[in-house]
């Protein structure tokens, strides 16, 4: 009798839970809105990390960034990204990147709508990211407190010296082409994703960073890149902080759809 008695809980209890979850799963909020907001703030907290990194170290955009400053820069983005993929990941899947989410959208692992939702509440969180800049520093420097935002362009990307257009552009496709790859490989693919996929992730960033900096100051990210770009209006070969990572982002794609993706089990048995 006391067995019946907790079978038919245990039945009725799955039953309840059951019925939770297809209300969740049909729940506009859930499915939508937070998704959209926790990109929303995913990069937007990024944009600030990163930008605050920059300008707290005070460098002069002319020239080139000595090595100490480069690698703490560089952890800044990097720690962020595993951070803020690990909080968003259960959410909208810690894309963070407009540049990740279109080839979400190629692969079909992201409708197209939702998709170019979150695209555009990525460039508003990086619009917002860095607006929280003019919060929290002064922009114009002085001899007393030289990390300000006009020192560092605020925090926006530019080349470094010596290095041309094309040469940015290379690299821009180049550094977007190993993030989104490897977001591929750790996080998407169903051989290799893991709870320890946001930290190769960010251990991508950091590593691309290192490269980047003194080049094209490593965008690989337009939600990362527009936002500062309109807050300190800095717009110097602007295009190839788009350019660069959507043709990277393309060539990824098309590399892991054809030679990396594990196929789905039907796939693999035919």
């Amino acid at each position: 009798l006391i067995f019946k008695t907790w079978t038919k809980h245990e039945a009725r209890m799955s039953e309840r839970i059951g019925l939770l979850h297809a209300r969740a799963s049909h729940n506009p909020f859930r499915k939508l809105i937070q998704p959209l907001f926790a990109e929303f703030l995913g990069t937007m907290l990024f944009v600030f990390i990163g930008c605050s990194a920059i300008t707290s170290n005070g460098f002069v955009p002319e020239g080139a960034i000595e090595q100490p400053k480069v690698v703490a820069i560089s952890l800044a983005h990097g720690f962020a990204i595993v951070i803020l993929t690990y909080a968003t990941a259960k959410i909208s899947g810690g894309q963070l990147n407009p540049a990740v989410t279109l080839s979400l959208m190629l692969l079909r692992e992201e409708t197209v709508l939702r998709g170019i939702l979150i695209i555009i509440h990525q460039l508003l969180g990086g619009l917002v990211g860095a607006a929280w800049l003019l919060v929290v520093f002064p922009v114009t420097p002085t001899a007393s407190n030289p990390h300000a935002l006009e020192a560092v362009n605020y925090g926006a990307h530019g080349l470094g010296p010596d290095v041309t257009p094309g040469q940015g552009f290379m690299m821009e496709v180049l550094l977007t082409f190993i993030l989104v790859f490897t977001v591929l490989r750790v996080a998407i693919d169903r051989d290799n994703a893991g709870t320890l996929a946001p930290l190769a992730v960010g251990l991508t960033v950091i590593a691309i960073h290192l490269v980047g900096i003194n080049v094209s100051g490593c965008g690989a990210n337009p939600a990362r890149s527009l936002g500062p770009a309109v807050v300190g209006n800095v717009w110097a070969n602007h295009w190839l902080y788009w350019i660069g990572p959507i043709m990277g982002s393309l060539a990824a794609t098309i590399a892991y759809a054809l030679f990396f993706r594990t196929p789905a089990v039907e796939e693999a048995v035919n």
